[in-house]
Formats: structure tokens, sequence, C-alpha cells
């Protein structure tokens, strides 16, 4: 029995202990009951591993949650300025979908159940943080060196404001927003795939946030991009070749 990730122990009334691999066929259709136990026993091997990809990219975790986003950088632990976010644009990221087929629908005004449904592959890679509090913000490091950018290995620890947590996230305030926008202002390089190069201004602007039958779903802005990240600044569907450049950062899917 493979066990390198670990077991789970659950623990049920009436019931003697079921011990699992923590993934498998069988974990994965295990039904959970309320009033169970669950106890999960990390391996050693999986440990060394979890330690080893900390040093390969960022992590921005949430107290209390069990939410973790990961911004990796190259699988042999040095940090490429290209894939790893500055804070503020690691910020903005976390409030978008992290699929570039959610992009043309900055021209709906709003969505239909039926619309959720077809779209629903669009949502699926985005867990947003919502009411973050931006005042308690402390980041983890390595190896401290004064560094005032995020660096693989850094552990990003965002609190929430739990009193607003009863209300519905509807995104950034228009303060937070102008400051992001003027943070990650700037100009870059697009560069195609015959070598052809053409400026392009970042204009970041935040998502619209639109009341659904499933509740606030953010929708691409009207105009601008909603992330530094290099695809949102180019055809998406024509991306074969294309490279954003800004300063020392060149990517065509990363940060820059």
């Amino acid at each position: 029995m493979n066990q390198f990730l670990g077991t789970i122990t659950l623990s049920r009334r009436g019931a003697p202990d079921v011990h699992l691999e923590c993934d498998n066929e069988v974990t994965r259709k295990f039904r959970l009951e309320a009033g169970d136990h669950v106890k999960l026993e990390i391996s050693d091997k999986m440990r060394a591993s979890i330690a080893e990809q900390r040093k390969q990219g960022v992590a921005l975790v949430v107290d209390g949650y069990p939410a973790v986003y990961s911004f990796m950088g190259n699988p042999d632990g040095k940090s490429e300025p290209m894939l790893i976010p500055t804070l503020i644009g690691a910020l903005v990221h976390v409030q978008l979908p992290q699929d570039p087929k959610w992009l043309p629908l900055k021209e709906m005004q709003k969505l239909e159940p039926a619309d959720l449904i077809r779209m629903d592959g669009y949502f699926q890679r985005i867990t947003l943080l919502p009411h973050p509090d931006l005042s308690r913000i402390r980041i983890r490091r390595l190896k401290e060196d004064g560094s005032e950018k995020l660096m693989a290995g850094d552990v990003v620890e965002i609190s929430l404001i739990k009193e607003h947590l009863n209300q519905p996230w509807k995104g950034f305030s228009d303060k937070e927003n102008a400051f992001f926008s003027k943070a990650l202002a700037g100009r870059v390089q697009v560069i195609d795939k015959d070598g052809n190069l053409t400026s392009r201004e970042i204009g970041y602007k935040a998502p619209r946030y639109i009341e659904t039958e499933a509740g606030w779903i953010p929708l691409p802005p009207a105009s601008g991009v909603p992330s530094t990240r290099a695809w949102w600044l180019v055809d998406y569907s024509d991306n074969n070749g294309n490279f954003v450049k800004r300063g020392d950062r060149i990517s065509s899917d990363g940060f820059v």
C-alpha cells in the first residue's frame, strides 16, 4: 500500500475506526456523515516534499481557514521574477478565475441560471477571499534579507475582517481599487511570434461583481485588465509564441 501522502483515520460512533490512504479511489468516493471525526497523518516523505515545494514558490494563506493559493516558480527552487507576483499583484489575482476563457464575459451584464451551468468550468479554479483585512498582512520568509518583493519560499498570511463575514463579498472598495490601479500601472512590451514589438499600457480594473442565484460572482471589467498576469495582456486565443516584457520580467503566462 502506497502511503507516500499519509493516512486518514475516520472515527464514527458505533463503528470501528476506518484507515484510508490520503489519495486513492476508495478515499475519493468515501462519503462522510454528520458527527464523523477525521484525523490526517502526513508521512515523513510528504512533509519533506512539502518543505521542498515551499522553496519553489509563494503561498498565500488565510488565517483560520484551509484556503491556500500557490504561485509556483521553477522546479529547481530558483525564484524567477516572471513567475512570482508582487504582493498587490497576488491580492488582486486571487479575486478572479484562473481560466482565460473567463475574459470574454466582459460583454455580459447579467448571468442567468443557464449561463451559470454552461460556464461552470470557468469558475472552478477560484477561491475568493472575502473581506481581507489589508491592515493585517504577515509575510513569513525562510531567510530575511530586507527585500520588499515577494520571494520564493514566502508565506503570505491574510486575516479576514470577521465582523463582515456575514455580508456578501462584492470586491475591494473603490479606494482600495484606486490604490491598486496606481501601484500596478506601467507599460509593457508585447512580443509576438514574429519578433514584432508593440507597447501597451497596464490599466488595472477590478472585476465587476453581479448578483446571481448562486450569489455574487465576478465578471471581467468592461475595459482594462483584471491582473498583471501576462495572459490578460495578450489575445489568449492566439497566444502561440507571444510574450510580455516589463523591465527584467518576460513571460507568456507568468506575472509582469
